[in-house]
């Protein structure tokens, strides 16, 4: 029954990884968009403070983000992320 459960769980933090990384892949498209000079703002983790950021910085951020991602993904799969 552990098995199962552990196959579940890790199933679970697959879909998971699998989400955040669509998120940041819609994140990019949408700066992607932006002007160089549109005023963007990037949230404090854990609350609800914005602070006045760059579109430079926040896809820096989000490349950033986007890469620890799939090193995760990387590992829980053995190598074989898209």
């Amino acid at each position: 029954m552990d098995a199962l459960t552990d196959s579940g769980s890790g199933n679970q933090a697959f879909e998971a990884k699998s989400a955040e990384v669509s998120v940041q892949k819609v994140i990019q498209s949408e700066l992607s968009q932006l002007r160089d000079k549109a005023k963007v703002y990037h949230k404090q983790p854990n609350s609800n403070i914005f602070f006045l950021s760059s579109v430079e910085k926040e896809m820096d951020r989000s490349k950033k983000a986007l890469d620890d991602l799939t090193k995760e993904y990387q590992v829980m799969h053995g190598g074989n992320a898209k």
